[in-house]
This record gives structure tokens, C-alpha cells and sequence, in this order.
């Protein structure tokens, strides 16, 4: 190492950095170097004939091996910090959107905060995930466990409290009842508090298939809080019924 100027030696602080600055191969002698005057450091060693000894004063545009050099270490160190990032599956750095049409570059969201996309994937990932759970072990979707769920809780109320509750459209809740009855997981008969609606209950055979998808349902929670003291999950629970109950503010619509 002797053979390396001290100021470079200062710079490089370390085998790993020594070791780029040789993989580079740095030519200092081919940039043509003006004459020096001497330094008063003398190198101690022999001078090796294929080397040449440099003291401070004979380094030439030194500030470009050290911009090189500082170049390669922020290279490895950004590429570390975006494996990790990518190991982590953070969002956290926002990446700028492409100005296309010469618009300028307006507000964005910050998905790390914004509630109402927090909620949003969420929901959609579970849904994904829990229909092709179901589907496979117990042969009904999601949607066909939501109104079990709440048929069990709710004999025999009508399509538009399912509606209401669950938050689904009645178009889709319809075509998904008369499934669910030509199945034989539901039955529909007149309401008996208003011969104008039609009230919703399971049969024995869903009833039975309600009871086996609860405990898978149970343990998909169970897992999905696991992160949570208990704690933390009454908190959770507290807060997502209070903003349920303000949805109202949102969609003008009472929400019970």
C-alpha cells in the first residue's frame, strides 16, 4: 500500500474501496501529469520498476479519482437501500409520475397514509384471496359467505337489509340469492311483516356448510391480527366501527 499516495490512502479508508479503486484500474500515469516540484515525503520503499511511486504533491486530478470513487460507493449504497426496500415491500418512496403533455406536476396521494386506499386494498386483497380459499375447500365465493354470515345472524330478513349491510348493489345481491337457492344453500319466502318483500333464511344445507367456512374464517383473522396485541386489536376494532358509524359523512347515508 506503501506505493499509493498518503492522501489517497486517507480517501479510500479500507480493503473494500482499495479493492474498486484496483478493479477500475485508475491510470494516474496516463494522464499526462505536469511537473511537480518534489515533496518533502519521501516513500520509504524501492521503486518497483512496472510501478511508480507518488507522493501528494505528484498526484494528478486527484478530485476526479475521488468523484469516480464516490460515484461507485453511492451506486452500491442506493442499490442496497432499493433491494431492501423491495425486500420489505415499502411504498415509502413516492416515485415521481411522468409529465406527459407538458401538464405540471400536481398533488399526489400518500398511499402511506391515505385511509380510505389503506381500506380499499385491504379489503380487495382479502376478498381475492378468501374466494379462492372457499371456493376451493367449500365451493361457494365470497360473496356467497358474506350473506351466509349474516343470515346466520339475521334469519329470515330481506334482500334490501342484506343490501344495506353489507354495502352490496341490488342488482348483484338478486342474482346471487336465486344461485344460492337453486343450490339449495337459501330459502326465500314472503315476509310475513310486509307481503311486498320476501325474507331470506338458510336452509339445513347451508346452514352446515355456514358452520364449516366460520372456523376457516375464524383462523384467517386470527392470522391476520396476529401482528396485534390484544390489546392493539380492541383499539383496531373500536376505530373501524367508529369510522363505519361516520360513513355518513361520505355517503350521506345512515350507517346502522
Amino acid at each position: 500500500m506503501h506505493h499509493r499516495p498518503r492522501l489517497a490512502q486517507r480517501f479510500l479508508h479500507g480493503k473494500r474501496i482499495v479493492e474498486i479503486f484496483d478493479r477500475e484500474r485508475i491510470n494516474i500515469e496516463a494522464r499526462n501529469p505536469r511537473e511537480q516540484p518534489a515533496s518533502r515525503f519521501v516513500c520509504a520503499c524501492p521503486v518497483i520498476p512496472s510501478q511508480t511511486c507518488y507522493d501528494h504533491a505528484s498526484l494528478p486530478k486527484l478530485s476526479l479519482v475521488k468523484l469516480r470513487l464516490k460515484s461507485l460507493f453511492l451506486e452500491r449504497v442506493f442499490a442496497r437501500m432499493m433491494r431492501a426496500m423491495s425486500k420489505n415491500g415499502s411504498t415509502h418512496t413516492p416515485r415521481k409520475a411522468a409529465r406527459t403533455g407538458g401538464a405540471k406536476a400536481g398533488p399526489t396521494l400518500d398511499l402511506e397514509r391515505y385511509v380510505p386506499a389503506f381500506v380499499t386494498f385491504i379489503a380487495n386483497k382479502l376478498s381475492r384471496s378468501a374466494t379462492v380459499f372457499y371456493q376451493k375447500h367449500f365451493g361457494i365465493n365470497v360473496t356467497e359467505w358474506r350473506i351466509m354470515s349474516l343470515l346466520a345472524i339475521e334469519p329470515g330478513i330481506t334482500a334490501s337489509r342484506i343490501c344495506h349491510v353489507i354495502g352490496f348493489d341490488k342488482g348483484p345481491v338478486s342474482r346471487t340469492l336465486t344461485m344460492m337457492q337453486d343450490r339449495g344453500l337459501i330459502a326465500i319466502g314472503t315476509d310475513p311483516r310486509d307481503g311486498r318483500s320476501h325474507s331470506v333464511s338458510l336452509t339445513p344445507k347451508g346452514r352446515a356448510i355456514h358452520d364449516e367456512v366460520i372456523v376457516a374464517a375464524l383462523e384467517r383473522e386470527r392470522r391476520l391480527l396476529s401482528c396485534l396485541r390484544k390489546d392493539e386489536r380492541e383499539i383496531l376494532i373500536d376505530l373501524l366501527r367508529r369510522v363505519h358509524a361516520n360513513l355518513g359523512a361520505v355517503t350521506g347515508q345512515t350507517e346502522s
